[in-house]
């Protein structure tokens, strides 16, 4: 599960990694938590949409890594 609070702070949380919530910690340069629109997860990915229409993924909903990341979400343009 991925939830964000009040202060746009996000946070994970299950697949047996976490039982208690990970605050994430994004670099800045990858991803301002303001510009988040929707968050999405499933058995084994945690997907974030920006207002940017811009994709911040960690698992593999999608074959290509790329260079920018962080927290361990790779970030895919959606230009």
């Amino acid at each position: 599960m991925m939830i964000q609070d009040t202060n746009d702070d996000i946070y994970i949380t299950g697949l047996k990694l976490h039982y208690l919530p990970k605050k994430l910690n994004f670099d800045p340069e990858v991803l301002d938590i303001k510009n988040v629109r929707q968050l999405g997860c499933g058995r084994k990915h945690f997907i974030i949409l920006t207002n940017d229409n811009n994709l911040l993924v960690w698992g593999d909903v999608l074959k290509d890594k790329t260079e920018y990341n962080s927290e361990g979400f790779h970030l895919h343009l959606g230009d």
